[in-house]
């Protein structure tokens, strides 16, 4: 699924599944491309004169203001609703404040939704887009490198519950997905890794040549290569997506890190960034990998070495009961065990009889969340 450049340089990368399908551009500035081409153009003369556009106060300030006058001066109607911050605001509460005011601006089924921001904006906005009136397009428009490359793509939304992360949710996909890297230009260090820990994952997965890159060019921070990694992120997660839309197969790889990088997010009370967490969970399942026999000691230790150089945590100290507790509720796990995604090598993930997850016991999981890790 490798993009196509148009004549302008953008980015097309066409996302087709079973039941759907969307595009996915990538370029610097296309959030105000006024070529009649765009993607808003084309919805405008499908009869789509309406958006509702969600986003969140930080990236009202640098990039919503703009792009709404930008909509309005198009001849569209727009209005802006605007949440704090930060994963504390992905819950049904918010998604509820936002679906009534979409009544109250009148918001109908012809009405499309844009989600601009990073991963809570783009999840909220999905799942409110999905339940609101049964079901109202939406398009997303990420300005995080963690959701230019992951959560943009695929069509998951949904908000916590006190239970645990993204237990509350749906399958809904986007009309399209305007992807411009010119937002990236604006965020701040740590985002741009929690972006890169996605990355990794992806390398260690599905894809030598990308880890290999990551190699490279963890420390670089320019146009070309923004793009590339957001080229190639897009490329990894949507091949699977499209043989996977509702993962129920091998989808599951793309939540390496995530058993116990999700355990390690809600125990510090969301503190902890979603990328630093998944890079330690990553460091913790693929030790597990290692003590398991499926990977080999030096590649873990290699991937180690690349989240450290991108500047990613590689420990969470907490009680690791704790965390066991909350794992015990993760959505993979399976007839009262927990289930991990384990790699088998760097671009490889291990499968077992068309599985893609392994039972672990908790006693494995707790002797590895006990044993220091050298940095």
């Amino acid at each position: 699924m490798d993009g196509t450049p148009d004549e302008r340089g953008i980015l097309h990368f066409l996302l087709t599944g079973k039941k759907e399908h969307y595009l996915i551009e990538v370029g610097e500035g296309i959030l105000f491309d006024e070529d009649e081409s765009s993607l808003l153009a084309r919805f405008q003369q499908e009869g789509i004169d309406r958006y509702a556009l969600i986003t969140d106060h930080n990236v009202k300030r640098e990039w919503g203001d703009a792009f709404s006058k930008f909509l309005i001066r198009q001849g569209l109607e727009v209005s802006v609703l605007s949440i704090e911050p930060g994963e504390h605001s992905k819950t049904l509460q918010t998604a509820e404040k936002l679906a009534n005011q979409l009544a109250e601006h009148h918001c109908s089924r012809d009405s499309m939704i844009i989600g601009l921001g990073g991963g809570v904006v783009g999840d909220l906005a999905g799942f409110v887009a999905s339940s609101y009136m049964r079901g109202i397009p939406y398009i997303h428009a990420p300005t995080s490198l963690l959701a230019q490359v992951d959560s943009s793509i695929g069509g998951k939304t949904g908000v916590n519950l006190e239970a645990g992360k993204n237990l509350f949710g749906s399958f809904h996909q986007p009309h399209a997905v305007l992807t411009d890297i010119s937002t990236l230009t604006t965020l701040p260090e740590k985002e741009i890794r929690n972006g890169l820990a996605e990355l990794v994952k992806y390398g260690m997965m599905l894809d030598q040549e990308l880890f290999e890159y990551l190699e490279r060019t963890a420390k670089t921070r320019h146009a070309e290569v923004f793009t590339e990694w957001v080229s190639r992120g897009i490329t990894a997660k949507g091949t699977i997506v499209k043989q996977d839309e509702s993962e129920q197969g091998i989808r599951a790889v793309l939540n390496y890190g995530h058993t116990i990088g999700h355990a390690i997010e809600a125990d510090s009370g969301f503190q902890i960034p979603h990328g630093s967490a998944i890079a330690i969970g990553m460091v913790y399942e693929g030790m597990i990998a290692v003590k398991q026999g499926i990977l080999n000691e030096c590649l873990w230790k290699r991937q180690n070495e690349l989240i450290a150089k991108i500047g990613l945590p590689l420990v969470y100290l907490n009680e690791p009961r704790h965390m066991l507790a909350r794992m015990r509720r993760d959505k993979k796990n399976k007839g009262g065990d927990i289930h991990i995604v384990l790699p088998k090598s760097i671009g490889a993930a291990h499968q077992v009889n068309k599985e893609y997850t392994s039972p672990v016991s908790e006693e494995l999981i707790l002797e590895c969340l006990q044993t220091p890790i050298n940095k």
